[in-house]
């Protein structure tokens, strides 16, 4: 696994010198100066490092610097809506984040942006899975075994997600709605707040991003039992999925995409959209990709017309969690 701190020098170092003469000839109409891509999260996080990856990528194709400028609050809310009123020249540009276009919009009284509306998507660069991980003194070693002893046990095992109305809170509400499940909500602030309980044996388990937890199951702190994705992770190719344990359909992911503000040209957002594409056909990146825990996109989430499509989906799903839990726009 690449040490998140080295990856991260690497990345902006990268980024920053890629110089306008890469790529030599007359002037163009774009870019004629640096390409700022937001990342409405602090650094070292997941979807920092994904976009870090594709903005030196792209910086060498496009032959302008590509700066990744982390912008974090209100859970994503702050960076997002910067972009979406940003002068849609194509000189800024957003890493689409789940929690800040998928969740956010829901349970936000006013995030300050319409996640379809204010955005040209451009397409998705990875999808990280969620994972149920238990703590070891738990005794059920499949999703199917938590389920029962949740309901011999009802409201006392806690799961920890990263907060009410979060990406991972959802998926939970679900879970108990569609097997029946008692599994209690136990809220942090952010995923990796409950590790320490989950160590601890405190806490049952939590439902969160297979990267923040893969080190936990390798090491034998803790187990993976199921992954939330249609297919098995290269990672945990023995662990098997949601769906596999008996609940058809059930996904859930974070993901990580690149968007423009809406009303950006057409050619310009042609020319962001085979920059991006180039770079995730790079066998390098999508090894970069998935050593941080994450699936790349298929071909098709890569346009802009199969990511619309995805947050289509996901927007469905969350809204549905949102019901389950009776939560209310805040």
């Amino acid at each position: 696994m690449i040490h998140r701190r080295a990856l991260v020098r690497s990345l902006v170092a990268t980024a920053l010198v890629a110089p306008a003469l890469l790529r030599p000839g007359a002037a163009r109409a774009w870019p004629d100066r640096p390409v700022r891509m937001v990342m409405p999260f602090a650094p070292g996080g997941n979807g920092d490092l994904t976009i870090r990856i594709i903005a030196s990528g792209m910086a060498e194709r496009l032959g302008q610097a590509v700066v990744v400028d982390n912008r974090a609050g209100a859970a994503g809310s702050i960076g997002t809506a910067e972009v979406a009123r940003a002068r849609p020249d194509g000189h800024t540009l957003l890493g689409a984040t789940a929690g800040a276009l998928i969740v956010n919009p829901l349970v936000q009284a006013n995030p300050g942006y319409h996640p379809l509306r204010d955005f040209a998507h451009l397409g998705l660069i990875a999808r990280v899975p969620m994972v149920m991980i238990v703590a070891n003194n738990i005794p059920a070693r499949t999703l199917p075994e938590l389920i029962a002893l949740s309901k011999q046990r009802p409201g006392q095992l806690g799961i920890g997600t990263s907060g009410v109305g979060g990406a991972n809170h959802l998926p939970l509400e679900v879970l108990n709605a569609d097997s029946g499940a008692q599994l209690l909500h136990v809220p942090y602030r952010g995923g990796g707040a409950a590790i320490p309980d989950l160590v601890a044996g405190t806490l049952a388990g939590a439902l969160t991003e297979l990267s923040g937890v893969l080190d936990l199951h390798r090491s034998g702190r803790a187990r993976i039992i199921a992954v939330a994705a249609p297919a098995r992770s290269h990672m945990l190719p023995d662990i098997p999925t949601f769906i596999e344990a008996g609940l058809a359909g059930f996904t859930a992911e974070a993901f990580v995409g690149l968007s423009a503000p809406a009303g950006t040209p057409e050619p310009v957002l042609a020319e962001i959209g085979t920059a991006l594409r180039a770079v995730m056909a790079d066998a390098r990146v999508q090894e970069r990709l998935r050593a941080l825990g994450g699936e790349v996109a298929t071909e098709d989430q890569q346009t802009p017309t199969g990511m619309v499509r995805y947050m289509e989906a996901e927007i469905a799903k969350a809204r549905r969690g949102v019901e389950i839990a009776g939560l209310k726009p805040e």
